[in-house]
């Protein structure tokens, strides 16, 4: 991927347009904050690292090192290969950029091979699994906590010979599994695939809206200015973002996504009400 990317920048894409070129920088900005940034930060994830808190020897230290190494490098990996996108397709053609399932394929072909684009697809088939083995182990790491926590004795159990919550990990599995084998069949993969994201993607940001709401409150109780002006405008920024997902309304039966996520939320705050053992701070 390295490589192809390195290939279209030195012949310059479609319209001839290499690294020092000022028109491909600024189609970068312009390609990055209006099409890319605001519909892909959410799918990250780089915080994923702190689910693995517990299994980390001394996690204070390295927990923080990996999620501001992780967002660093592929900060800067994802501006390089969005920068090679926009060049090899030029600025004349975005429209087929946006539309193209597979760029990357698409550029290796023009640029390089059909060779060296299966080697993409297959590198990008990799990296796809393996964010599917990470997020299933952040959602059976925190099934586990819940379960620890008063949820269900049996979910919070541990692997005899590896030490792993495989009991959750089993239960994550079967979930995604059986959501996979009912849903997509009617949907089709790739209908599945983007559902799931807008369902995660607007979770995710209420997740980070909490967090950097709980850091202005907690940086303003401590008086902690600079703090406080990062979590406020944190805040700010995800609430727009946010309302920018929901208005205009989406077509169904994307329009629906909001209201799930808002249920599931409340599901959440129901339960430790059933389960008051959920909700104790002690047992987390």
């Amino acid at each position: 991927m390295r490589r192809g990317a390195y290939a279209g920048c030195e012949n310059g894409g479609a319209v001839g347009r290499t690294l020092r070129s000022r028109d491909g920088v600024q189609g970068l900005v312009w390609h990055w904050i209006c099409h890319r940034l605001l519909r892909s930060f959410v799918r990250r994830f780089f915080e994923g690292a702190a689910t693995l808190g517990e299994e980390t020897r001394n996690p204070q230290r390295n927990i923080p090192i990996a999620i501001l190494g992780t967002c660093a490098l592929a900060g800067v990996f994802y501006v390089f290969v969005t920068y090679t996108q926009v060049v090899g397709f030029g600025m004349a053609a975005t429209g087929d950029l946006a539309r193209a399932n597979a760029p990357l394929n698409d550029l290796a072909v023009r640029y390089i091979s059909i060779d060296f684009a299966t080697a993409v697809d297959l590198a990008a088939a990799i990296s796809a699994f393996s964010c599917v083995l990470g997020s299933l182990s952040a959602a059976a790491r925190l099934l586990f906590a819940l379960g620890r926590a008063g949820l269900g004795p049996r979910i919070a159990g541990v692997h005899p010979v590896h030490g792993t919550p495989g009991t959750a990990v089993i239960l994550s599995g079967l979930v995604c599994a059986g959501s996979l084998t009912l849903w997509a069949p009617f949907t089709g993969l790739a209908n599945y695939g983007a559902y799931l994201v807008t369902i995660g993607s607007l979770a995710l940001i209420l997740v980070y809206i909490g967090v950097n709401a709980a850091e202005l409150a907690d940086s303003f109780e401590a008086r902690r200015t600079a703090w406080s002006i990062c979590g406020l405008t944190g805040t700010g920024v995800l609430l727009w973002s946010f309302y920018n997902s929901l208005y205009p309304a989406p077509t169904f039966p994307n329009n629906l996504w909001p209201y799930l996520v808002v249920g599931w939320v409340a599901v959440g705050a129901v339960v430790p009400s059933i389960l008051p053992a959920v909700g104790r701070t002690e047992n987390v």
